[in-house]
């Protein structure tokens, strides 16, 4: 059972998820969201996005459940890492050895013991002592590694590219969320959040990785409950012919902007395509969800409401979240 505190069973269970790189359904957080490893002061969650392949996706608290939501609604993202490990050591970048891994040169990575030696708080670093086989030298000091939020990993014009999330409460806030495992040292001196923001910040920036600070608080309240609800549908599996999905889709879309309510358009697609209300329900939001039905996601939508013409792209707004 792996737990909370800083110890050598702990970091050999970080050890054995984040050290090997893996991609979509194989990944595993180095934290995951259950009693036993999970701040008993968060609010941890469990989701299983269809986009990585239904694997179990592991969030710490509630800011961090609406942005990876955010994010797995975005077309252009094609996985997602929580709970990423910093590494200690100098590393090669993440993208080196994957498949559609860019042509060019990648930076490599310093590792976090570097940043923090470059920033002059090399001493706040987190470690722990390990115990040896050598009589000589029973225990030997090794760093535990600090855990960032989110990795993003994402495609526009020019390519693929990572992304770094640092998630807060509020847009002023700096990490005041309690301490994650790895935030204090052995010894009693720890690093600020600010200390620890900016280790962060450098150690990405060094392999050509931008961070983006994004708060729960920025992500408007509206569109983080249609966010929610809609998500919870993208999981359901409905077997039906392709061709009948698009004419479903179609009619779900001339539907938009027309004034009928939308449990009044469910009813008759039901009837037309001789499928179930629930499926139909279904195969709307998963259409709102894909963005093959774009509707405003800045106001609720609700079955006894009209389905609203999107005014705002979702992506327009959070478009500086995304970029490179």
């Amino acid at each position: 059972m792996a737990s909370r505190r800083m110890s050598e069973a702990r970091l050999r269970t970080i050890h054995d998820r984040q050290w090997s790189d893996r991609w979509g359904a194989e990944y595993r957080a180095s934290v995951w969201a259950t009693p036993q490893e999970a701040p008993g002061w968060s609010y941890a969650t469990i989701l299983r996005p269809k986009k990585l392949g239904g694997r179990e996706f592991h969030s710490l608290n509630r800011p961090e459940t609406f942005a990876a939501i955010l994010a797995l609604h975005y077309e252009y993202l094609w996985d997602l890492h929580e709970q990423r490990v910093l590494f200690p050591e100098p590393r090669a970048h993440f993208l080196l050895d994957h498949p559609r891994a860019p042509v060019g040169n990648l930076s490599h990575i310093a590792g976090t013991i570097d940043v923090a030696s470059r920033l002059g708080i090399l001493s706040a670093h987190p470690r722990i002592y390990v115990k040896t086989s050598d009589p000589g030298n029973p225990q030997i000091v090794v760093p535990f590694p600090l855990i960032g939020d989110l990795l993003l990993y994402l495609e526009d014009p020019v390519g693929i590219y990572a992304l770094n999330w640092t998630i807060t409460d509020k847009l002023n806030d700096f990490r005041g969320r309690g301490r994650r495992p790895g935030q204090l040292r052995s010894g009693g001196e720890h690093l600020t959040s600010k200390d620890r923001q900016l280790i962060e910040k450098i150690y990405y920036e060094d392999a050509g990785i931008r961070t983006q600070t994004v708060a729960g608080d920025a992500i408007d309240f509206e569109l983080r409950c249609n966010l929610r609800d809609l998500f919870l549908e993208q999981m359901e599996t409905v077997s039906l012919p392709f061709e009948l999905r698009i004419e479903i889709l179609s009619m779900f879309r001339t539907a938009v902007g027309s004034g009928v309510v939308a449990h009044d358009v469910v009813r008759e697609v039901a009837a037309r395509f001789h499928i179930t209300d629930r499926v139909a329900v279904t195969l709307l939001k998963q259409g709102i969800w894909n963005r093959q039905i774009r509707v405003d996601l800045f106001r609720p939508v609700l079955m006894d409401k009209p389905l609203r013409s999107e005014i705002c792209d979702v992506f327009e707004r959070y478009r500086d979240w995304f970029r490179r």
